[in-house]
């Protein structure tokens, strides 16, 4: 559009306000389970984690509910920022209290960075991390009964889930072999192959060297 002062025209482009990407979540409520259930999608970074989080909270505030369901199987969050996951913990562990529960829920054991809810056991908050929705469910649903242990029942002990820190490490390791993003689905692969070279005593750079095949393998296979 142009606007004519004297002898000078003025060009005078639209003006657009920036467009706000979406945020990668939808929040429902069960009001008949009393669950905050917060579906993420696509990949999320800290930041995002960091503003959703404040609104699930208040949402299970506003409602009176003490428990959350944080469901990425859908999504995928790979970045690790120890200042950043810090800041989460320390806003919104306080806000928690000790009858609160919350349950990730994901795909795989290598889609999200477990080190926000490493810093939050630290500080009290009880978070656990399922792959299965029947599990994480029964799991919120519990009001603090004693769990029966496999001793106690006679049934078969499941093998214990990779720690924080071997699963920091790992997906550390294994998106540095990646180099670029791929799928949920094949970066768990890379990450199973890559914590199982470790778990055998394999030297680093053969672990390198072996998950980099199959990485190559990946990427050429979407050529």
């Amino acid at each position: 559009m142009a606007t004519v002062v004297g002898a000078t025209v003025k060009w005078q482009a639209a003006v657009r306000p920036p467009e706000v990407p979406p945020m990668p979540c939808d929040i429902q409520v069960d009001p008949v389970a009393r669950v905050v259930h917060a579906r993420y999608r696509g990949e999320v970074t800290l930041k995002q984690r960091h503003e959703m989080a404040g609104q699930v909270l208040a949402r299970a505030e506003a409602g009176g509910f003490d428990r959350v369901l944080l469901d990425f199987r859908a999504a995928q969050s790979l970045e690790s920022d120890p200042d950043a996951t810090r800041r989460i913990a320390d806003t919104y562990a306080p806000r928690i209290g000790p009858d609160m529960r919350l349950a990730y829920l994901v795909r795989y054991d290598y889609q999200v960075d477990p080190s926000v809810e490493a810093l939050g056991r630290e500080r009290g908050v009880r978070v656990e991390r399922f792959n299965d929705l029947d599990a994480a469910m029964a799991w919120l649903q519990e009001r603090d009964t004693p769990v029966a242990t496999p001793e106690a029942t006679g049934a078969a002990a499941a093998p214990p889930a990779p720690g924080a820190a071997d699963i920091r490490r790992t997906m550390r390791l294994a998106a540095e072999i990646a180099g670029a993003p791929l799928s949920p689905e094949q970066f768990a692969a890379l990450g199973g192959l890559v914590h199982d070279l470790l778990a055998a005593g394999i030297p680093e750079d053969r672990v390198r060297e072996m998950a980099g095949r199959l990485s190559e393998a990946m990427r050429q296979g979407e050529a």
